[in-house]
């Protein structure tokens, strides 16, 4: 932790543990990316090293695993320079990739992990002129924010300011390694200075913890989502599965995001079948992480005399092409199961789905109460199967288009803002006007 600094900064370096960079657009990457690229903020953020880590997930020697494997040692060997962005812009951190061993369980594995991530960090920072040993009280302040508890043993060999950016419980999150998770986030969050969560579950958690943390929801870049004209056009690949949805007859149903166990299949099933018997059909968009089995048998069935499968697996489209995607859809989908995994997120597709003015339709869920006025919301899948094909034939409400104005200030960039005045306060004030932290 860090310790009192005797005269104000001004500027700060900071590094982040989080998911690795570039392979999607999470709030941490949407957040880092509005600081680097923003001019308020070049005088105020004297650089970032992103430091991207293994280790949250037991490994299982499964082709899935093999693959993450393989991409991890090619990212180790690979020039940060070449590793694009999730977002648009082509400024990025500085990216490291340390060779790590892919678990927690053992305390050999812990002290392995700790040398590895703290001798790679301080050689960055050397390099950079930041020098560990000087009190973290210069002109130049170090701030390390992870949104991972694999770092709490690095809270006392990587001396800043340490910010815990909650973003999911892992404790319950699907795949991950339960026990180890929850212990290490209890450890990390009695050792960091600052704790910010992204939802008011998660804020209860914390607090279960004795500790007091700050909430800041996720935000939207909005000209982004409005129409596809603001994307970058597709790519000749991309042209293909986009026509792929123009040629579906009935309705579409499109769902884009992370395709794991927390996708509810009785929701899925039921939306799916519905749609196949108007000449529909739901399209599902994103990497799958071990999703139920019963998803590609839904992906591989037809009905008699029907020639199209209940459902489409388009796999993954990069984020800087979703809206031609959203746009070409009926309506949009969130069926996630109503489980604490759920309860904790904070999904970053709500905001996006709302910013397209499209039919929206979700699982009653606690992040989806603050914008209840601007999408439908369902707790059986039958009743969700008929919102939605309610929703394809008869559009967005004037009310649900109203409430959903409110988007306007929910900008990635105001809540960088609010961030910044979070864990620098004295070089960032909060926005003087008042901005959304429960929606």
């Amino acid at each position: 932790m860090e310790s009192t600094p005797s005269q104000i900064p001004s500027s700060i370096h900071i590094t982040v543990f989080s998911d690795d960079w570039a392979q999607h657009p999470s709030s941490s990457q949407h957040l880092i990316t509005e600081l680097l690229t923003s001019p308020q903020y070049h005088d105020k953020i004297a650089s970032v090293l992103w430091v991207n880590t293994t280790g949250t997930r037991p490994v299982h020697l499964s082709i899935a695993d093999l693959k993450k494997i393989a991409r991890k040692l090619k990212n180790t060997y690979r020039s940060p320079a070449n590793q694009a962005p999730a977002t648009q812009t082509s400024i990025q951190p500085n990216v490291i990739n340390p060779m790590m061993y892919p678990g927690f369980r053992k305390p050999w594995q812990r002290a392995l992990n700790k040398k590895r991530l703290t001798d790679a960090v301080l050689n960055h920072w050397r390099t950079c002129g930041i020098h560990p040993s000087q009190p973290n009280t210069s002109n130049t302040q170090r701030v390390v924010l992870t949104t991972l508890p694999i770092t709490a043993d690095l809270v006392d060999t990587l001396p800043a300011k340490w910010v815990y950016y909650c973003v999911d419980d892992f404790s319950v999150w699907p795949g991950c390694d339960h026990r180890v998770m929850d212990q290490m986030e209890r450890q990390l969050v009695s050792k960091v200075d600052q704790i910010i969560t992204v939802s008011s579950t998660l804020k209860s958690r914390i607090l279960s913890m004795d500790r007091t943390p700050q909430l800041l929801t996720h935000g939207i870049h909005l000209n982004h989502w409005v129409s596809p004209h603001t994307a970058l056009p597709l790519t000749s690949e991309l042209s293909a599965k986009r026509n792929l949805i123009s040629q579906i007859g009935g309705p579409v149903f499109l769902f884009w995001g992370l395709i794991d166990q927390r996708l509810d299949l009785d929701f899925v099933e039921q939306l799916a079948y519905k749609a196949r018997s108007a000449g529909g059909q739901l399209v599902l968009v994103g990497p799958e992480a071990k999703p139920n089995p019963r998803l590609h048998q839904l992906a591989g069935e037809t009905a008699r005399g029907l020639a199209i499968p209940a459902l489409t697996l388009l796999g993954n489209i990069p984020y800087q092409y979703l809206p031609h995607f959203a746009h070409a859809a009926d309506v949009l989908v969130m069926p996630y199961i109503n489980a604490p995994v759920t309860h904790a997120m904070q999904p970053l597709k709500l905001k996006e789905y709302l910013a397209t003015n499209k039919p929206v339709i979700c699982r009653n869920l606690p992040s989806t109460h603050a914008w209840i006025d601007a999408c439908d919301l369902a707790d059986t899948p039958e009743s969700f199967a008929d919102i939605a094909m309610l929703r394809a034939h008869k559009g967005t409400t004037t009310q649900q288009i109203a409430a959903r104005h409110r988007l306007q200030h929910e900008s990635w960039s105001e809540k960088a803002s609010v961030f910044m005045s979070i864990i620098a306060p004295n070089l960032v004030q909060a926005p003087s006007h008042q901005i959304s932290l429960a929606a």
